[in-house]
């Protein structure tokens, strides 16, 4: 099997936006665990404050989680319209300016406000990352690559959780400060370098730009040593463009086709219950409020930070074994059945 390098290395390029979702993600946890992010903030957890810091750290989380929700509305009409590199671009720089203002926070309203604004930029991100690489990853290897998606927000996962850890021992407000501001190193990269990546085929063909598509579709499949190439391209690109046809016949793309369509309510509800049952696992809230919960069970703070970003470590493993099968046993098996 060929392998194209500027395919490869536009998937793995703009999986630096699961990084930066991933990494923003997960970080809280830690700097809810650093002992001068919670005087600075006066998060004291004795009798006479624990109400107002549960409500402080509550609306931490719950307003990332808002701005998510948002993001991942608003990516779909952005993408469609300023095309997939664009809404990428928007999603960064929404992604760096919220890890900014947390790093630089000096008080909880400012805070707050920060992790909404990384709440839509993640949201965002977390969304048009997985599309734009279907969008140019082959049918016999999709699977593995935007399987890249997931290997990297686990790995950021970590990330986030052992660089806590490892500031922990910094004294000063660069204990959090420090691990929330690199937060913004992968939106940054971002910024800087998308526009050395190629478009998606499929988006300029949904913008009257057949000849660039089909342009752009031969540079990621370019093939020296294999007699087909050409032939394999044009099939590809004739699917490509009977597709879309089809799409066009059936609607434009319209939140309220999820609605009035049959099959766009099925595969709604497989999507939503499918995640929905996949957050009911409560991965969600021993990841954000993990420290808080280890330390209630009697760990100290390194070490409840400890465990958090062990934990965490452990998706790796499995995103990375779901991305090296799911081309060769099927999405459906890999879900369980």
């Amino acid at each position: 099997m060929h392998i194209n390098f500027l395919n490869w290395s536009a998937i793995l390029f703009v999986a630096l936006g699961s990084v930066s979702y991933g990494y923003c993600a997960s970080i809280i946890a830690t700097t809810l665990g650093q002992t001068y992010f919670n005087e600075y903030f006066h998060l004291y957890t004795d009798d006479e404050h624990i109400s107002h810091t549960n409500n402080i750290t509550g609306a931490m989380n719950g307003v990332f989680q808002g701005g998510g929700f948002i993001g991942c509305l608003m990516i779909g009409p952005i993408a469609d319209k300023f095309s997939r590199k664009g809404a990428i671009l928007v999603a960064s720089f929404l992604s760096l300016l919220g890890g900014a203002l947390q790093a630089g926070a000096v008080n909880p309203a400012m805070f707050l406000v920060a992790r909404g604004i990384s709440g839509v930029g993640t949201g965002m991100m977390v969304t048009i990352v997985p599309i734009y690489q279907s969008e140019i990853a082959p049918a016999h290897s999709r699977g593995s690559q935007v399987g890249t998606h997931g290997v990297l927000i686990g790995t950021s996962y970590a990330l986030a959780g052992w660089i806590g850890y490892a500031c922990y021992q910094l004294s000063g407000q660069v204990q959090w400060r420090l691990p929330l501001a690199i937060q913004c190193v992968p939106s940054s990269l971002l910024i800087m370098g998308i526009w050395a990546i190629p478009e998606t085929p499929r988006w300029l063909l949904a913008n009257n730009k057949p000849e660039k598509a089909l342009d752009t579709l031969r540079r990621l499949r370019y093939a020296p040593n294999v007699p087909t190439n050409e032939t394999d391209i044009q099939d590809e690109f004739y699917a490509m463009r009977k597709q879309f046809e089809l799409d066009i016949s059936k609607g434009h793309g319209s939140y309220s086709e999820f609605v009035k369509v049959p099959a766009n309510r099925k595969r709604v509800v497989i999507g939503f219950l499918t995640t929905f049952a996949a957050q009911c696992t409560g991965t969600i809230v021993i990841n954000n409020y993990g420290v808080t919960l280890y330390s209630a069970i009697g760990y100290g703070g390194r070490d409840s930070l400890a465990l958090t970003a062990g934990w965490v470590t452990t998706s790796i493993l499995g995103n990375f074994i779901c991305a090296l099968i799911l081309d060769r046993v099927g999405r459906i098996r890999c879900l369980g059945k």
